[in-house]
């Protein structure tokens, strides 16, 4: 089983922490700010890994994390650790659901729903991500940006650079939750991604 170390779900822990309140409706968890997301099929899905890391500015406070993912036709797993390799929050999207394999103590602020959607908005390609956007939710994907609109105003902003997934560098915006996620690819054995 290939790992991706993707930071990204850890810097999604912080997010979580503060949209708490946002409930999420079965696989269509609730985006900062408004409007939803429904969870993307895996299949037919280039199978890859990579390792990064993720600067996270939350609320004025910043954290590095690591985290794991891997993607696969039968779904996503991932896991968000410490620098210093403590599991925050392990979980599995088997294409139906999401499950969560184990969870430091932050369980009751997080929703692992939304961590899944994240990953999804930045890594899936872009017509699966207009397909499980919210029908009043605007997306704009110029190749290098990906842009999330409601009523005028930018919920989202991705921008990433390299030619696919996991991308050498991602960088999410979200001003409703005044968060900031900075990830950087780490080279694998064969470069900035591991294909299966």
């Amino acid at each position: 089983m290939n790992l991706i170390r993707l930071s990204l779900a850890a810097a999604g822990l912080a997010l979580l922490a503060g949209c708490a309140s946002l409930p999420s409706a079965g696989d269509c968890p609730r985006l900062p700010g408004g409007g939803y997301y429904c969870l993307q099929s895996s299949s037919g899905m280039t199978k890859f890994d990579a390792l990064q890391a993720v600067d996270i500015e939350f609320d004025g406070k910043r954290e590095t994390f690591i985290v794991s993912l891997e993607v696969d036709g039968g779904g996503m797993r991932f896991a968000g650790l410490t620098p210093f390799g403590q599991k925050l929050l392990a979980a599995n999207y088997d294409n139906r659901d999401v499950r969560v394999e184990s969870l430091a103590p932050l369980s009751d602020r997080l929703d692992p729903k939304l961590v899944a959607a994240l990953l999804q908005l930045a890594l899936w390609p872009a017509e699966r991500v207009r397909v499980g956007l919210a029908a009043e939710l605007e997306f704009k994907d110029d190749g290098h940006r990906r842009v999330i609109v409601q009523h005028g105003a930018a919920l989202l902003r991705i921008d990433y650079e390299g030619e696919t997934a996991p991308y050498r560098h991602i960088a999410i915006d979200a001003p409703a939750a005044r968060l900031h996620l900075d990830i950087k690819t780490m080279p694998g054995e064969d470069g900035e991604r591991n294909i299966r």
